[in-house]
């Protein structure tokens, strides 16, 4: 596999392949193995036969069935066995080629309306009718909770079917019980379910044989032309250890009146087309209201409506398909190759894979777009590729897990994309941190080389011109004599000297400002590094216990110096600490960061060229305040304050309100750093009161 995907796709390296085996394909193997994918494949099998077509009638099997009408009409809850007799002999007239009993007789069943002797009399006739009629099957049931078979009836069957975990009916028994060394394998022991043996006796009638093949499956021929009961195994098809005797799917018909059906009391009296039951399957069975013999198949389970089948209509369906599949052409079901499920997920999440990283260098919105689409069309294309198999040739390939491993990889491969695509921004910002930390360094090294040379030079410079004016004004002095007749301070030479001075003391004031500056970039310099290296995930997250108050103390101590350096008027800083707050767990380098623009924000705020009157005073609060779940920490001003309309867009990248000053990512680099601390801000501000900033960070 390895070596298919390199060949694909030469971006994907081994822990890429190594994700796609743990978190999509070994998952889906395992799942799948201990059965947790049964009940999906069962659901989309179930949605295969809903998209079928429906069918038409089958005229080869007719059902005479016990009604609600006719118990009405006859006063019995069940069919008495006088009732039963006259059906059957009405039945036998029209010559059928099998009648199917699909009632359990076992015991005799009397009719309240006749003597104890004329119920005696009727169970002895019914019993030389069964005894008479060859073609007739009856049932037992052979699975416990058995029954006993019918007195007088020549070939008896099971009446056990088969149904899964979820209570549908999908399979049909070939025979309910395990084969064993001293069974014949030429006996008819080989069809004993109801409607299996109507199938293949109607088959037989036409010169169809049959014989076991395998270890279950049942082979029915006639010349060349053949069909093949295929036993379910374990493993097959969404079938986890499903071993329950010799069972093969059925293709049950789909489609309202499937059969053609007639009451009881319609064949006793008659009413009733003329050799309607000639050559046919006869089925008599119970479908009054009191029966409780209802089950699902999975032609009706996605219905709206009735939802259940009555029993005497599943081994109508099961004989109905073998013999359709002889006659018509129509196939019988079989599951598809044991590997071709895991060769389809193989495949569908490889080609996902080379198809996401095909694209991924596209950004990730549009990634998982057209990944998402391909997912979506792989799905379909697999959903009607196994609905054309199964319609036309019988095939029920299993694909939930090719579906699961496509939506399994499109997330696994997007979000490892994404992933690779963040690390290499944080990379390359890295670098380009490394970059500027190199060149910024050089040159705040050499500026602050020169400042220092410049400053030196100046002292040098300042010395000379005060020595010079020394010497010129004693030199006025001894050439004019009296030196207050003539003042030198008033000579051309004299305000040179002295405008020079002026300068260089200019010069010497700025110096320090300079030097203030360069070590203010120096920290910023520290400070990208130290980030990049966290986001890079290099370095340990620089938190730990400390004390906030005093903590949060420094960084407005130091955030003050430099910020009165920058602005030339004066700022009243208020301090305000819950004492309840001592040690705390934060990230240090975040908190002051966070700290830092919103004093910067608020120092610009209170600007006073900005207020109107001789009174206003500068003012900003800093606040803390331990509540039950978060760390609060307010900076107040009573500034310009904030309109409405600004307030839920100053947190977005790139807009500022600051003219000429302001880039728009302080207040947005403060939310993006609670977002990663669980944390939250809100402002609350009115224009010409000022703002608050409020801070919320989460105990940990």
């Amino acid at each position: 596999m390895t070596n298919l995907l390199k060949l694909l796709n030469p971006k994907i390296d081994k822990r890429l392949l190594r994700s796609i085996v743990l978190i999509v394909i070994f998952p889906i193997v395992v799942l799948r193995l201990l059965g947790f994918l049964q009940w999906m494949e069962w659901a989309f099998y179930d949605l295969l036969f809903y998209f079928s077509a429906s069918e038409s009638k089958e005229e080869r099997i007719v059902l005479v069935v016990w009604t609600e009408k006719d118990i009405q009409k006859l006063q019995e809850s069940i069919i008495p066995d006088q009732t039963l007799g006259i059906l059957l002999e009405k039945i036998k007239k029209q010559q059928p080629r099998l009648i199917g009993l699909d009632l359990y007789r076992d015991l005799p069943v009397v009719s309240g309306q006749l003597s104890k002797q004329e119920n005696q009399a009727a169970y002895k006739n019914l019993q030389e009718i069964f005894r008479s009629t060859p073609n007739l099957l009856g049932i037992e049931k052979v699975l416990p909770p058995t029954t006993n078979p019918p007195s007088g009836i020549k070939r008896v069957t099971s009446s056990d079917i088969i149904t899964d975990d979820d209570n549908i009916i999908r399979r049909s028994f070939i025979d309910p019980r395990p084969r064993t060394k001293k069974d014949d394998p030429n006996t008819e022991r080989g069809v004993t379910y109801l409607g299996t043996a109507l199938g293949y006796h109607y088959l037989a009638k036409e010169g169809w044989n049959g014989k076991l093949i395998g270890r279950g499956s049942y082979l029915i021929f006639k010349n060349e032309t053949q069909i093949t009961l295929k036993d379910i195994k374990t493993f097959d098809g969404g079938y986890i250890n499903n071993k329950m005797g010799w069972d093969f799917l059925v293709n049950w018909r789909r489609g309202n009146n499937l059969f053609i059906k007639y009451s009881v009391t319609e064949v006793i009296d008659g009413a009733i087309p003329v050799n309607i039951f000639q050559d046919k399957i006869v089925l008599i069975g119970n479908v009054s209201s009191s029966s409780t013999d209802i089950h699902y198949l999975p032609t009706k389970k996605w219905d709206k409506y009735q939802k259940w089948t009555y029993g005497v209509e599943i081994p109508a369906q099961v004989a109905s398909s073998i013999i359709s599949a002889a006659l018509d052409n129509r196939p019988l079901l079989k599951v598809a190759p044991w590997g071709m499920g895991y060769i389809l997920l193989l495949v569908a999440t490889s080609t996902m894979t080379f198809l996401i990283l095909k694209f991924s260098s596209l950004k990730i919105d549009k990634l998982y777009l057209i990944s998402g689409f391909f997912s979506l069309c792989f799905t379909c294309l697999l959903s009607v590729t196994s609905l054309v198999a199964f319609q036309m040739m019988g095939w029920w390939i299993p694909i939930i897990p090719s579906i699961l491993g496509i939506w399994l990889t499109f997330m696994a491969i997007n979000n490892y994309v994404q992933i690779d695509k963040e690390r290499q921004n944080v990379l390359w910002l890295k670098l380009l941190a490394n970059y500027l930390n190199h060149k910024f360094g050089n040159s705040s090294s050499l500026i602050k080389f020169n400042t220092e040379y410049i400053e030196e030079c100046t002292q040098i410079i300042e010395q000379i011109s005060f020595s010079i004016y020394k010497k010129l004004e004693k030199e006025h002095q001894e050439y004019y004599g009296n030196f207050s007749d003539s003042n030198f301070s008033e000579t051309k030479e004299a305000q040179d000297l002295n405008n020079l001075l002026k300068k260089l003391s200019e010069i010497e004031a700025t110096n320090p400002k300079i030097l203030g500056q360069i070590q203010k970039i120096t920290t910023y310099r520290e400070r990208t590094t130290e980030f990049m290296e966290l986001a890079n995930k290099r370095k340990q997250r620089n938190s730990g216990k400390i004390n906030i108050n005093e903590f949060i103390h420094q960084i407005i101590e130091q955030t003050l110096s430099d910020l009165r350096s920058e602005y030339e008027y004066q700022v009243l800083v208020e301090e305000v600490y819950d004492p309840s707050w001592s040690l705390a767990k934060v990230d240090r380098t975040a908190l002051e960061i966070i700290i830092e623009n919103l004093l910067d924000n608020a120092f610009y705020a209170v600007k006073p060229e900005n207020h109107l009157g001789n009174n206003y005073s500068p003012t900003i609060k800093v606040k803390t305040k331990n509540s039950q779940k978060f760390l609060e920490i307010r900076v107040e001003d009573n500034g310009s304050g904030i309109p409405l309309s600004r307030q839920k867009k100053i947190f977005e990248p790139l807009v500022s309100y600051k003219s000429g000053r302001g880039q728009g990512i302080g207040l947005f680099l403060v939310k993006e750093l609670l977002d990663i601390e669980h944390g939250k801000i809100r402002v609350e501000s009115e224009v010409g009161k000022g703002s608050k900033f409020i801070v919320l960070l989460p105990k940990k």
